[in-house]
């Protein structure tokens, strides 16, 4: 936990058993909003879900905060995954935690064309 958590939005998805089987956090930062910790448990992976929680998160940040820039801080390979779904890469690549990561904006005029 960190202090986003205390004012994020969290988004879950569920499994037939009540579970949390897919998660992000949306939260407003001084620059905009964004979300991030997007997870998939292991055995619900390559079911879509990845793409549904991403979904529903774009969804909550564009609800809860219409009007401001949604911008990500994307996981480098994800790139190609993200822009399917309408983000633009406007960082060049950087180091986050040891991993390889852009930061991109939401642009919805771009779905599609990754």
């Amino acid at each position: 936990m960190d202090s986003h958590d205390l004012v994020a939005y969290h988004v879950m998805r569920f499994d037939e058993k009540d579970q949390i089987v897919a998660y992000a956090r949306v939260y407003q930062q001084p620059q905009g909003v964004t979300f991030g910790r997007v997870l998939t448990m292991k055995g619900f992976r390559k079911h879509g879900l990845g793409r549904q929680i991403v979904k529903d998160a774009i969804t909550t940040a564009l609800q809860k905060f219409p009007q401001q820039p949604l911008t990500i801080s994307a996981q480098a390979y994800l790139k190609k995954f993200y822009q399917s779904l309408g983000f633009v890469p406007v960082s060049s690549e950087y180091l986050e935690v040891g991993i390889k990561h852009l930061k991109m904006q939401y642009a919805p005029t771009n779905i599609g064309e990754a």
